[in-house]
């Protein structure tokens, strides 16, 4: 989405508690779908009508943004008992022209500035705010007398604008999906081929905010005198429920596992054969490993207060794959094979 500031990503549809942002439903956009209801109404609109389909016939209302709301869904939804409101886009099919200023009409108007038209129960509205803002709305009267909303000038002072019953509920409960986003944006990551993850991530991020949500409904999280309780402190208690008492274990003195393997192949004394290997920058193993040994015991000592040089081979375990001494003086290709502890 070439205008969106992450251009990029897996699309989710969302329908979002409007005081809480819980997220009540999702769908994930997986490419077009041939429906019916998507050949009739569009994407957009099929979007609310999948994501609001278990609230038929109980009197909710949905707030939508220009994207979404259009003269045809709002009456779909009206059929089913629930009402929209919401932004519109002048060019839908159906919204009154009448209602439409232009760009010149528009700067004549006063700040505040409505103007509606009604249908049945769907009310078209036009308000000057900074622009010209149009919407449609089946839950609301078309206008209340002394309603005014607020709005902040350049210099500070408060500006009061005469205002309709749809444009100050849009106001207050519109935000619910953008809130939800913002407590459970993922960091952004480098690009994987594992796409699957960030939806994972996603979904685990939700349900951790549900979650808080939920645990606000049957505790105060405001305490009289303490800070609130946030969703990072919420996230604590959870990752320490969740871990309970049991504790990351230090790694033993002993060997890993894979240490353990190693040791298995070299002294299993089937077929270890030296082989000479060209070059003559090859450090034997064995010898590395007891110089090392001593210097961590004794980090004091230089290089040539060690016991133990870092001595070079042409020599290797065709099978072990290890660079190891093999001669009258240093015999470590036989101790490497036939010692536990080297």
């Amino acid at each position: 989405m070439k205008d969106k500031p992450v251009k990029f990503g897996v699309k989710m549809w969302m329908a979002a508690d409007s005081i809480s942002a819980y997220c009540w439903n999702f769908d994930v956009y997986v490419g077009k779908r041939a429906t019916q209801i998507n050949q009739v109404f569009g994407l957009s609109a099929q979007v609310v009508i999948d994501l609001t389909k278990d609230l038929a016939g109980k009197g909710y209302t949905i707030f939508t943004d220009n994207f979404y709301t259009s003269p045809k869904l709002a009456h779909f939804l009206a059929s089913k008992e629930i009402y929209t409101c919401g932004t519109v886009r002048t060019n839908r099919h159906g919204y009154p022209q009448e209602l439409v200023k232009t760009k010149a009409e528009a700067r004549q108007l006063p700040g505040g500035h409505f103007d509606w038209m009604q249908c049945g129960s769907l009310v078209a509205t036009s308000w000057k705010d900074n622009k010209m803002v149009y919407f449609l709305s089946t839950a609301h009267m078309p206008e209340l007398d002394q309603l005014a909303t607020s709005r902040k000038n350049k210099d500070g002072t408060i500006q009061r604008l005469p205002s309709t019953p749809c444009v100050e509920e849009y106001g207050r409960y519109m935000g619910g999906v953008d809130r939800n986003d913002q407590m459970t944006r993922l960091n952004k990551s480098k690009k994987s081929m594992r796409w699957y993850r960030k939806i994972e991530r996603k979904l685990l991020e939700l349900s951790v905010y549900n979650a808080y949500i939920i645990e606000g409904t049957i505790r105060d999280q405001k305490v009289p005198g303490k800070r609130k309780r946030d969703m990072m402190s919420f996230k604590l208690d959870l990752a320490h429920a969740l871990v309970g008492t049991s504790r990351l274990r230090k790694r033993s003195a002993g060997r890993s596992r894979s240490e353990n393997s190693e040791n298995i192949l070299r002294l299993d004394n089937i077929s270890h054969l030296p082989a000479i290997v060209e070059g003559k920058d090859h450090v034997c193993v064995v010898c590395n490993e007891r110089h090392n040994r001593y210097k961590r015991k004794h980090p004091e000592a230089t290089y040539s207060e060690n016991p133990f040089k870092r001595c070079k081979t042409t020599i290797k375990c065709s099978k072990c794959d290890k660079y190891l001494c093999c001669n009258t003086k240093n015999m470590c290709f036989t101790d490497f094979h036939t010692l536990v502890n080297l």
